[in-house]
Formats: C-alpha cells, structure tokens, sequence
C-alpha cells in the first residue's frame, strides 16, 4: 500500500516472516520520524541504505490501521495539495503534484481499460472488488473499527 499524507508518503507491506508485522517503508528518514511520533508503539528506524526504500520501521496491523484512520479523521482541508505544503512545505508539495499529475494522466489511459475488463468475461472477478464482505484476491479485507483475525 502507498499512502500520501500530509507528514509523509509511506510504502505499508506485510513482513515477510511474520505476518503480524507491517512493514512500513520511507524514502525520507523524517517522514518515519513523523509516523514515530503518531504511532509510540512503532519499532525504532532501521537504516538499509542500499535498498529500494532505505529507511524502515515495524508495527502491528492495528497500529498501522489506526494510524491510517487517525489521518482520514484529522482531514480539516479542502485541498490537499495546499495542505502538504502549508504542512510539510513546498518542496514535497510540488513533489506531490507531479504524482498527481501522474495519475492524471491515469484517468484517461486507464478509464477504457478498465472499462471493457468490467465488460468482458472476467467481470465475475471484478465484482469480488464490491462484495460484502470485501475481498482482496479472495482474502476478506478487515473493516475499520474491526478485530483483525489470524485467517485475515
């Protein structure tokens, strides 16, 4: 999971060896610094220069739900380009509007693919994406406010 937030942009996987321990990576040390001081329980950063996301922390599922969760509740903008530079300045605010502009360009390309999938004969699959409970390549995705299970 990538997520873009106002303190940082984070890269959340589950541990390959334990999968009761998220990952999350940074390609800044300062946006874990910030995630630290959110999430207590979260592990001391690890340093691993030579790799795709040099820098690193662990927590459990919940913390990283809860964090998730604490950054949707704390939403008090109207935009969100605007508040990363008022927050975390303008430097990563234009760094996040070429994402954007990324995933502009997104919408056209992918909206006719997108489109005739839905249409063709893999539909079946398309609609586990909308089922109740919601599933994630046949995994039941956990709802917010709910208790992870070990199956989950």
């Amino acid at each position: 999971m990538w997520i873009f937030t106002t303190i940082g942009f984070f890269s959340a996987v589950q541990k390959q060896d334990d999968p009761t321990v998220i990952q999350v990576r940074a390609r800044v040390r300062e946006d874990l610094v910030r995630l630290k001081e959110a999430v207590p329980g979260a592990s001391e950063i690890l340093a691993l220069p030579n790799r795709d996301y040099p820098y690193r922390v662990y927590m459990s599922h919940g913390d990283w739900a809860g964090f998730c969760a604490g950054m949707a509740e704390s939403i008090d903008y109207p935009n969100f380009k605007d508040a990363v530079k008022k927050i975390s300045g303008y430097e990563r605010g234009s760094l996040y509007m070429g994402v954007w502009s990324v995933m502009h360009r997104a919408e056209d390309k992918l909206k006719n693919k997108i489109q005739k999938w839905a249409n063709s004969e893999r539909q079946g699959n398309f609609d586990l994406l909308f089922a109740d409970p919601p599933t994630v390549r046949g995994r039941r995705v956990v709802q917010h406010g709910e208790k992870r299970s070990k199956k989950n």
